[in-house]
């Protein structure tokens, strides 16, 4: 099994601050992972994919959380 990537310090940045999609795509894109971005009441496929970052919003589109999977 692969080993578990972790999070750069500029994802750990974004949490509890206002989202910023051009900025976490981007630097999504650079670190070579996929973005998703999961909002109160969006549906949320179970498929675990470590190449993927999610960034999980409140209502006001403030980020609570960014994992992978």
């Amino acid at each position: 099994m692969p080993p578990i990537p972790s999070l750069s310090q500029a994802f750990n940045d974004m949490v509890g601050k206002p989202f910023n999609r051009q900025a976490f795509e981007a630097q999504a894109a650079r670190e070579g992972f996929e973005a998703r971005v999961i909002r109160p009441g969006d549906p949320v496929s179970k498929d675990l994919r470590m190449n993927r970052l999610n960034a999980r919003l409140d209502a006001q589109d403030t980020v609570t959380r960014i994992s992978f999977g």
